[in-house]
């Protein structure tokens, strides 16, 4: 059946198509001569459209129109929060668009790409990639290359260089934390080189806070905004919820007192919200009661409707029996870093872990598979040898609930043992900072500030020069490179584009580790040139070390050591100054919660042998 999006991206493609193969060469010319041919327009729109239906966790049984759902994102830009309609709305330059757990960083993305498709945009060529399908023998270029095929364009480098050279190409990249930690240096080296090398390619990228990718200094990093009360009634009228249900919901979040309002700040909660108020007709108090009436909700919400109906498992466990083992699952998915998708063998290898940390082990492997894709829908099947997770954010919170439910022996060797594997835990430290304040505070932070601030006392009789000291010998190859391709049109000198290599010396978290970086990058960019002239570079070789990068180009990197010793080093210390300050009242906070606890404990022992 032809759809209204179907007509509107068939009437926007065929100029583009025109356009396209019109300023193409010979060779060119002749791969796209079948986009010419009658009717390829409205072949080609029938395709793209599919990316307009989509399982979201309101409605994980069947297909939604994004474009039906969809509720507007809003962004900060110039200290204002501006909402986004089309790519037009966004300033035009490579952009990381940042958000937390549940922003819909996603959903925002494919909007855009329909926009763009449906001729309401820039006008461009999207091409769509799922970065959390990357993997090391399909890497970021031939992602691209099976995309130009799925739109009826040969797959060759040569298209590719031409569409991205013609200024009618933009890259949508889904997901940067998402990818392989194997995958993230090699992937923003490809990034960084289309970037480069086309200068009229646009590139936009969805990422968590604190993502590698946020470091590159060829793109502009925007965060998304959450949701405010304003928000509520229209977002909820977008999800099919009549006026009167999303009047009695929005006063039931006002007349809470509960820690978990605090948190319905993205769409991803507030439907969460809305499902388990739906059941239980009550918001409830705290974050760990709300995902269990959440995992509750999941299993039962389409049998309440059905009088007397009780779904049999097929795993034989119970509604909590089943809870515990998969919070075991989630855990050892998260332990060996499998992602959001898992593979067969992936699955295979997470249950088999999971049968030795939990005590409901009794159930079979395809039977609990079941049970969670089948009638939880916590998990969906993709094609022939993938099972995903609705959303990252659920196997987070199960993990971090497996995590809370460990002894104080068990968590505080969790606790120390994932100090130098943040990245990979990170969303599930997102929850745990909620849920299991104490101990994470104490076996976590604690141990991470005292490791710094011991570091830094090493460097205690340079004064004011001790962080910069510290971050020479725990950084020794931090640097800025400067390339031939990151110079604009009309500029005659080479500008700084990358930032690295990073190192772990030291056992600082990673959210210490990122805020002394970030410290470092702010106070560089004050410091070193904005431009220099390649002639200088080469003069000075005794501080631009030259070095080769991808498809021959050429860079020159200064050493951090070396640009300190070259162009000063006040604006770095500025920085440092603050972050020493900002650490500091950290540190503070986090002893203040050890010191809160210990004490209502110690209260509670008292009292119980007075008795």
């Amino acid at each position: 059946m032809i759809t209204g999006l179907d007509i509107a991206i068939a009437r926007a493609l065929s100029p583009l198509i025109i356009s396209l193969i019109k300023g193409a060469g010979d060779p060119v010319k002749k791969s796209l001569s079948k986009w010419n041919a009658a009717g390829a327009a409205k072949k080609l729109a029938g395709k793209l459209a599919s990316a307009d239906k989509i399982k979201t966790i309101w409605s994980p049984e069947k297909d939604t129109s994004l474009l039906s759902m969809y509720y507007p994102s809003k962004i900060l830009l110039n200290n204002l929060a501006s909402s986004v309609n089309s790519l037009s709305d966004l300033p035009d330059e490579n952009i990381v668009i940042e958000g937390i757990v549940g922003h819909g960083k996603s959903i925002f993305l494919r909007y855009l790409y329909l926009q763009e498709l449906a001729g309401r945009g820039k006008g461009c060529l999207p091409l769509f990639i799922e970065l959390r399908t990357l993997s090391l023998k399909r890497d970021l270029v031939v992602h691209l290359l099976d995309a130009l095929d799925k739109i009826d364009v040969e797959p060759s480098l040569e298209i590719f260089d031409y569409l991205a050279r013609s200024g009618k190409l933009v890259l949508l990249l889904d997901g940067f934390d998402e990818l392989d930690d194997d995958l993230v240096k090699s992937t923003i080296e490809s990034i960084e080189f289309l970037s480069e090398k086309f200068e009229r390619i646009r590139i936009l990228v969805t990422a968590r806070p604190s993502a590698e990718i946020q470091k590159s200094r060829l793109f502009k990093t925007i965060s998304l905004q959450g949701l405010n009360e304003k928000d509520y009634n229209p977002f909820l009228e977008k999800l099919g919820v009549n006026s009167e249900k999303s009047l009695e919901i929005t006063q039931a979040i006002r007349n809470s007192p509960s820690g978990v309002v605090d948190l319905i700040k993205t769409p991803l909660m507030m439907t969460l919200l809305l499902m388990v108020y739906e059941s239980e007709k009550e918001i409830p108090s705290e974050l760990p009661e709300f995902f269990d009436k959440l995992f509750s909700t999941m299993f039962t919400r389409h049998d309440r409707l059905k009088a007397g109906f009780t779904r049999k498992h097929h795993s034989g466990l119970s509604e909590s029996q089943l809870q515990r083992f998969f919070e075991a699952f989630c855990f050892s998915v998260i332990q060996q870093g499998f992602g959001r998708s898992l593979t067969t063998d992936q699955f295979s290898k997470a249950f088999e872990k999971a049968c030795g940390y939990s005590s409901e082990s009794s159930c079979e492997i395809e039977k609990f598979r079941k049970d969670i894709v089948k009638v939880a829908c916590l998990m969906l099947e993709e094609g022939f040898d993938l099972t995903t997770f609705l959303h990252k954010s659920i196997a987070e919170y199960f993990s971090a609930a497996f995590v809370k439910k460990l002894s104080d022996e068990s968590a505080e060797k969790f606790y120390g043992g994932i100090v130098r594997n943040y990245r990979n835990w990170e969303g599930v430290l997102t929850f745990l900072e909620r849920i299991d304040q104490y101990r994470i505070a104490k076996y976590y932070w604690d141990p991470a500030f005292k490791a710094l601030f011991d570091k830094l006392s090493e460097f205690e009789t340079l004064g004011k020069d001790r962080w910069v000291e510290f971050f020479v010998d725990a950084q020794p190859s931090f640097g800025v490179t400067y390339t031939l391709r990151s110079k604009r049109e009309g500029e005659t000198g080479l500008r700084p584009s990358s930032w690295g290599s990073y190192s772990h010396h030291y056992p600082i978290v990673g959210q210490i580790h990122a805020q002394i970086t970030s410290a470092v990058m702010d106070g560089l960019k004050k410091a070193i040139p904005s431009s220099i002239d390649e002639n200088i570079l080469i003069e000075q070789s005794s501080i631009y070390a030259r070095e080769e990068r991808l498809d021959e180009d050429v860079g020159y990197k200064i050493f951090f050591k070396d640009a300190i010793r070259e162009y000063g080093s006040s604006h770095i210390i500025e920085k440092f100054n603050e972050l020493d300050n900002k650490l500091y009242r950290q540190h503070q906070s986090v002893r203040l919660t050890i010191a809160q606890e210990e004490a209502r404990r110690e209260i509670i022992e008292n009292d119980f042998f007075n008795y």
